[in-house]
């Protein structure tokens, strides 16, 4: 899936908290993995290669404010 699709299929839940079903439910919709910045900033020492994630940013209520394909 290229990530204008992803984007196409998720970008409604901008504005939407950030819990455990939205992050398992955006997982199933574009099959990436995803996390949030803090995680992400947790696993940078255990970069694999050929790995797509979608980074959700979120705001200080950790409601989604965006998404970002980082690809490893």
């Amino acid at each position: 899936m290229t990530q204008e699709n992803a984007f196409q299929l998720i970008s409604h839940l901008i504005g939407t908290p950030f819990v455990a079903a939205v992050r398992a439910y955006i997982e199933q919709l574009t099959g990436y993995s995803v996390k949030d910045p803090d995680e992400q900033e947790q696993e940078q020492e255990q970069e694999d290669e050929n790995v797509e994630t979608l980074i959700v940013d979120l705001n200080p209520m950790r409601e989604i404010i965006w998404f970002n394909l980082t690809r490893k």
